[in-house]
């Protein structure tokens, strides 16, 4: 956690209030890989929403991987993502001709299946949390040379359909904070924590949220609005 570590040095507050997600492609590549993927995927949600303090009604955003391109492609020119140079060591074994590849094997678009089925579950089982998982789609995006990263434009398309599915409620905007303690510094500045009624506990542990630089996990008044988008103090006033 070397950022938030770094802010908290140099005395800098700060908000986690979403994290975006695109990879999965190279753990199509073998299959220990994508058998391991959902409970990788699991673990890392959770271990980042712990780790970062992710704002409790922030989104983890998971573009879905794909590559549809390479297992559409059977003659891949040399070099391609898709002929993976490497790939002697990936089962199912290239063929000696490097321009056919280990992707053209029915294997290949299992293993896909199991990575984006991984990466859907975890966004249909956030029922129990206020910090939900979003995903979408990233099959039609323009791909490059190597037929599995995408193009400028598909690099731009990929950033608005992360910034479409990260929506903390419309309301958190354009608000200017209280100052509940009336010590001169407003709530939008002040690392208070949480009131006593209203605890943060993640994985069954209470997190001190007092003083440590994240002002996303504040929230004085227990209203379910932190403080720094807050501008009233009261139990259920919220914006």
């Amino acid at each position: 956690n070397q950022l938030t570590s770094y802010l908290n040095s140099q005395g800098k507050k700060y908000t986690v209030d979403g994290i975006f997600w695109m990879q999965g492609e190279t753990d199509m590549l073998q299959t220990e890989y994508a058998d391991a993927y959902q409970q990788n995927i699991t673990d890392l949600v959770s271990a980042a929403k712990q780790d970062l303090q992710l704002h409790p009604q922030g989104h983890f955003v998971i573009g879905k991987s794909s590559m549809n391109a390479c297992i559409d492609i059977s003659f891949p020119r040399s070099g391609h993502y898709c002929d993976y140079p490497s790939a002697e060591s990936i089962a199912p074994p290239r063929f000696v001709d490097t321009l056919l590849t280990f992707m053209i094997n029915p294997i290949m678009p299992k293993r896909q299946e199991q990575v984006r089925a991984a990466q859907q579950y975890v966004a249909d089982h956030d029922q129990d949390t206020s910090q939900k998982v979003d995903i979408f789609e990233t099959n039609d995006l323009p791909r490059g040379y190597d037929v599995t990263h995408l193009t400028p434009l598909g690099q731009l398309e990929l950033g608005r359909r992360f910034v479409t599915m990260y929506n903390l409620p419309a309301s958190f905007t354009g608000v200017r904070a209280d100052d509940y303690d009336q010590d001169g510094i407003l709530n939008s500045t002040e690392d208070t924590g949480r009131g006593a009624s209203c605890p943060l506990i993640i994985n069954g542990v209470e997190i001190n949220t007092a003083n440590n630089g994240n002002l996303g996990d504040d929230d004085s008044d227990c209203d379910g609005y932190p403080n720094y988008l807050d501008a009233v103090d009261g139990p259920g006033s919220g914006l």
